[in-house]
Order: structure tokens, then C-alpha cells, then sequence
């Protein structure tokens, strides 16, 4: 494992850690401004099994990677494509 590897990992613990702290553990974050863990799982897989707005998640993306789409998504694309690094 590489470094960015492993600190692309710890930053993600770090980060899932304090979600849990704020919203569930101590109260800080109120589920109407930030849902906590248990909340957004539910929400996933409602989302995944049940589907949201006549569709499941897959369909979704599918939607939003459709070539007939890509219009209104080029920029928003092109804007985060251009704020990652690739070497």
C-alpha cells in the first residue's frame, strides 16, 4: 500500500469517525441539518432496494452517464475532472 493509499484511508476513518461523534454519539449535529450513519444507511438502501423517484439506483446513473444527458452534465463534469489530480 502506498502512502497516498494509506492516507486516503485514514482520512476517511477520520472523517466517518466524527460524523458518528457529532450526530450520533453526542448530539452535536441535529439529524435535520446532517443525518447520522444509521439514517443515511437507511436512506441508501432505500434507494438501492425500493428505489427513489420511480427508479433504483442503478437507473439513476444510468441516466446521468446516458450520452443524451452529458449536456446537461459537461460542465459540472469537466469542473470537478479539472480539480483532481491524475499524476
Amino acid at each position: 500500500m502506498t502512502a497516498r493509499t494509506a492516507t486516503s484511508i485514514a482520512t476517511l476513518l477520520v472523517v466517518a469517525c466524527l460524523w458518528y461523534l457529532f450526530t450520533s454519539a453526542t448530539g452535536w449535529v441535529g439529524s435535520a441539518r446532517f443525518p447520522n450513519p444509521a439514517e443515511f444507511g437507511q436512506a441508501v438502501k432505500q434507494i438501492a432496494l425500493t428505489g427513489y423517484a420511480d427508479a433504483r439506483i442503478h437507473q439513476h446513473v444510468i441516466a446521468v452517464h446516458c450520452p443524451a444527458n452529458q449536456r446537461g452534465h459537461g460542465v459540472p463534469r469537466g469542473v470537478a475532472s479539472k480539480m483532481t489530480r491524475t499524476h
